[in-house]
């Protein structure tokens, strides 16, 4: 069940760079939802060693961004 997971979650991750490739911007939140996921797919890897932060204010959460910039 947890590698059924892992897949889904790779999947996503490449419905995203599909997705981004074809715009010019996505949101901060967006972006930081797939750095979220790809880094969980990282903590399956390299399990507690991996413990990412994060602290973004919620103001810029809407602000347009490059894709695959973070």
């Amino acid at each position: 069940e947890h590698t059924r997971e892992l897949l889904a979650d790779l999947a996503d991750l490449f419905r995203y760079q599909l997705q981004a490739s074809r715009t010019d911007t996505v949101t901060v939140r967006d972006e930081i939802a797939f750095v979220k996921k790809y880094l969980d797919l990282e903590k399956a890897r390299f399990g507690d060693r991996l413990r990412p932060y994060f602290d973004v204010a919620d103001d810029v959460l809407d602000a347009p961004m490059p894709p695959m910039l973070l």
